[in-house]
């Protein structure tokens, strides 16, 4: 099962002096740190992925959370990783009522992600790359391999309890492991923009089956109400209105054996309500649809058979070139591309994604 990305955002609080163990940081060395994780939302040189894997994969020296570097991502970009054991994957719908052990360990994990990133300043990086390569040098008789790391911020960690619920909270829009979004909200226009943005949402939809823990957000019951909501009045007639208003309750997945069945009941049932719209108003949200599709095809799955079918679809189709500049230009690239062109694929059907829906992230 994909593991959804976290955009994290933090709560103002005030500065502490340094701890016994920790570089002598002033409470404007503080300032600066937790000034960078505030930035995080719209630091669009930052990309924070906060994930979940089994204990067996967590370091026993880091059981709880764990900063794990920077990893590259399909697309290219850099995603500084904490991960989480995922017993603890309910925690992260709402940290700040979460165990304290379990808020400071994943609180002092992001903080050594953003400092490892530069986000903090220099003398952050500095201290911290001092602490890592002081951890390289540890004897194999330590246990704790991140021992000087860990003396950096754990102080911070454990007493900013504030934090806690600013990383990750009922609020908290959810990611893919591709740092795309999956409930952050969208304005949808109006005219056959808006067809195409439902489209894309309705491609994250039918993704957040794949995130249990995503789906019990309260971001994300906003961003399907919201959907359902802007759907609802397009629709031409009362029956097709009626049964868009029976896919709402499939969102609601008591355990992990729903979420494929109700997974499949939607995606059918959303097929047959937006068919009933007008040729061009369906073309329209197909295009959204199948741009959001084929980027996370070429990005994960690697489909030939979908690339090829889902490029045809999203070149051929010029419902949209009048409404959004620049899109001619892109589908004609797009349907030139042979078959399995992964990158590319994915870097043009991202930019097709982003033409349609702008967003603070440029995700």
């Amino acid at each position: 099962m994909r593991i959804a990305a976290i955009v994290v955002a933090f709560m103002f609080v005030l500065p502490s002096p340094s701890s016994a163990g920790a570089p002598a940081y002033s409470d404007a060395d503080v300032q600066q740190l937790v000034q960078a994780v505030l930035a995080i939302p719209v630091d669009h040189q930052f990309l924070l992925a906060l994930e979940t894997q089994p204990a067996s994969d967590m370091p026993p020296w880091d059981h709880l959370a764990h900063y794990a570097g920077p990893v590259k991502i399909p697309d290219g970009r850099t995603a500084y990783a904490v991960v989480v054991d995922d017993q603890y994957a309910s925690a992260l719908t709402d940290l700040g009522h979460a165990d304290h052990a379990v808020g400071a360990a994943v609180t002092a994990a992001v903080f050594l992600a953003v400092i490892d990133a530069g986000r903090a300043g220099p003398k952050w990086k500095s201290w911290y790359d001092k602490a890592a390569a002081a951890d390289a040098a540890l004897p194999g008789s330590v246990a704790d391999r991140y021992t000087n790391r860990h003396a950096l911020v754990a102080a911070l960690a454990d007493s900013k309890t504030a934090l806690y619920a600013s990383i990750a909270g009922p609020d908290t829009a959810s990611y893919d492991e591709f740092g795309l979004p999956l409930s952050d909200p969208i304005d949808y226009g109006t005219g056959l923009v808006e067809y195409a943005r439902l489209g894309v949402a309705s491609a994250r939809l039918i993704e957040l089956y794949e995130f249990p823990g995503a789906l019990k957000q309260h971001a994300t019951q906003s961003f399907i109400d919201a959907w359902f909501a802007k759907l609802g009045p397009l629709l031409p007639d009362d029956a097709s209105r009626a049964h868009l208003t029976t896919l709402r309750p499939l969102f609601a997945v008591a355990s992990i054996d729903d979420l494929k069945t109700h997974q499949q009941r939607f995606a059918g049932g959303m097929l047959s309500v937006v068919n009933s719209l007008d040729k061009i108003q369906v073309e329209a949200f197909g295009i959204g649809y199948d741009a959001n599709d084929l980027r996370y095809n070429a990005l994960g799955i690697k489909s030939t058979k979908e690339d090829d079918e889902l490029r045809s679809l999203v070149g051929g189709s010029d419902a949209l070139d009048s409404a959004v500049p620049g899109l001619t230009d892109l589908r004609a690239r797009l349907a030139s591309l042979g078959p399995a062109d992964w990158s590319t694929v994915a870097d043009l059907s991202g930019q097709i994604v982003k033409l349609l829906v702008p967003n603070k992230h440029s995700n």
